[in-house]
């Protein structure tokens, strides 16, 4: 129903010099040129306008012009796209966009309880062992796993401090506090390390 671009009654100096047409309200995309505008759909009001002025005079340049008439400011598309919304009209009785029949989700509420299950028995499993074990593909297990707000658990090995090593950083400190006053270290050339 809607055209990609339309040619509107903005000049193409008034659109150059902006992003913004100033007929519509979007922003005009990368890939159209100076002149090019983005159609915005339309409300409920404007298809009926379309459609009533259609059925009265059955021409699309008399709509277009007793639309113009109508609803001033708002530029109209092109004849496909007023043929397009005249067909929905007369197919469904309606000028709203038919609602959208998306396949049933994978994510069932079957499939939930058995990757918790697993995660419970194994919680170092990675998602492509996972979706092995269960029938869903890799995407939707890492989907079901933030559903389940389930995250990755990275045990980061790092050394243990012990009671030496509290000594050894105290004597450590102590030196450098004495070569630093001596003048004998100079502390803008110092350099920390993460090393213990």
């Amino acid at each position: 129903m809607r055209d990609v671009s339309c040619r509107c009654t903005c000049t193409a100096a008034a659109a150059a010099a902006s992003d913004t047409c100033p007929n519509q309200l979007t922003k005009r995309p990368h890939f159209l040129k100076p002149g090019d505008c983005v159609l915005m759909p339309y409300s409920i009001l404007e298809s009926v306008v379309i459609v009533e002025a259609f059925i009265c005079t059955g021409s699309f340049v008399k709509t277009k012009n007793l639309f113009l008439e109508k609803i001033p400011g708002r530029s109209v598309s092109g004849k496909s796209t007023m043929q397009e919304l005249i067909e929905i009209w007369r197919r469904t009785g309606s000028v709203q966009n038919a609602p959208r029949n998306r396949p049933p989700s994978v994510c069932t509420p079957e499939l939930k309880r058995q990757v918790q299950s697993i995660m419970a028995s194994s919680p170092r499993k990675s998602t492509r062992k996972l979706h092995q074990q269960v029938p869903a593909s890799e995407r939707t297990c890492r989907r079901v796993l933030k559903v389940l707000k389930l995250k990755p658990y990275r045990i980061s090995v790092v050394q243990q401090l012990i009671e030496p090593d509290l000594q050894k950083r105290v004597h450590f400190c102590s030196w450098l506090l004495r070569n630093v006053a001596s003048g004998f270290l100079n502390p803008l050339m110092l350099i920390m390390s993460d090393e213990a």
